[in-house]
C-alpha cells in the first residue's frame, strides 16, 4: 500500500489504515482523491477489497463553518463523513478536544471499578490494589500522552475515579478526607503519575526529540508553555505543557 501513495501520508497498524493530508484548496482535494483511487486500484490488484461502508472521513479544523465541502469516493461509493472517529482506541473529534474520549474512558473505567467493588467485597487491600491497577486504571491511562486533558472538568472527572478507587482499596468512607492519606500511601494523581512515568522511562516517549521539563519562567496563564502559540489546540497540547525540544 505505501508504494501506491504519492502525495498523502499513510499510517498502518495491523488491519487499520489511516490516510491524511492538509487540505487548503481544491487542488488538495483532487490530490487526496487521487490517492484514494490509487488505494482502490491496489486493493483490486491484491484482491483485498475495502469495505467502503466501514470507511470514515473526518476533517480536523478550527473553523468548521469555512471548511471545504469535500466528498470523497472509493469504488464510486461516497465515504461517510463523521464529526469524530475512533482510531486505535482513541476517539478523535474534529476540534481535537477529546471530550468524547475522556467521557468514554471514564464511563468504562467506572463500570469496571463498580464490578470490582461488587465482586471483591471481602478482599484485602493488596488484592484490591492489584485488581484496580490491572483492570481499571489502564483504561484511564491508555494513550494519555496523546489526549492528556487541559480542562479542569476533564481532570476532575478522571481524578474522581482514582480517588474513588483509593477509598475502596483502603476502606475509607465516602466523605473521609483522603488527600494526605493518598500522599502517605504513595498514591499519585493520574496527572502526576504520567509525568513520573516519563521521567523513569516507563512511558513510550521519544527522548531523542523531547525531554520532560517544568518551565523556569512559569506563566500562570499558559502553564509551562514557551514561545508564541496562537491556538488552544497547540497551547494545551501535551508536548507543550510537559516537554521541551531537545
Amino acid at each position: 500500500m505505501p508504494t501506491r501513495i504519492t502525495s498523502s501520508t499513510l499510517k498502518l497498524f495491523a488491519d487499520d489504515s489511516l490516510l491524511y493530508r492538509p487540505i487548503e484548496n481544491n487542488a488538495d482535494i483532487a490530490t487526496f482523491q487521487s490517492d484514494l483511487d490509487s488505494l482502490v486500484t491496489w486493493s483490486k490488484d491484491s484482491q483485498i477489497n475495502f469495505n467502503v461502508k466501514k470507511c470514515q472521513h473526518m476533517q480536523i479544523t478550527r473553523h468548521p463553518q469555512s471548511s471545504y465541502p469535500d466528498v470523497y469516493y472509493m469504488s464510486s461509493q461516497p465515504v461517510s463523513t463523521f464529526n469524530e472517529v475512533k482510531y486505535l482506541g482513541v476517539i478523535i473529534d474534529e476540534m481535537l478536544s477529546f471530550d468524547s474520549h475522556i467521557v468514554d474512558i471514564c464511563s468504562r473505567a467506572n463500570k469496571t471499578l463498580l464490578m470490582l467493588m461488587r465482586n471483591l467485597k471481602k478482599a484485602r487491600t493488596k488484592t484490591r490494589l492489584l485488581a484496580y491497577k490491572t483492570l481499571c486504571r489502564p483504561k484511564l491511562e491508555y494513550a494519555s500522552h496523546t489526549w492528556s486533558p487541559h480542562l479542569l472538568k476533564h481532570k476532575y472527572l478522571i481524578e474522581a475515579i482514582n480517588r474513588k478507587a483509593f477509598r475502596w482499596c483502603f476502606y475509607y468512607r465516602k466523605y473521609d478526607s483522603i488527600s494526605h492519606h493518598m500522599f502517605a500511601n504513595n498514591w499519585p494523581t493520574l496527572e502526576t503519575d504520567m509525568y513520573m512515568r516519563i521521567l523513569s522511562d516507563q512511558a513510550a516517549v521519544d527522548k531523542d526529540k523531547y525531554t520532560p521539563h517544568q518551565s523556569e519562567q512559569h506563566d500562570t496563564r499558559h502553564g509551562a508553555t514557551k514561545g508564541v502559540i496562537n491556538t488552544d489546540v497547540k497551547k494545551f497540547f501535551f508536548q507543550n505543557r510537559v516537554f521541551r525540544a531537545a
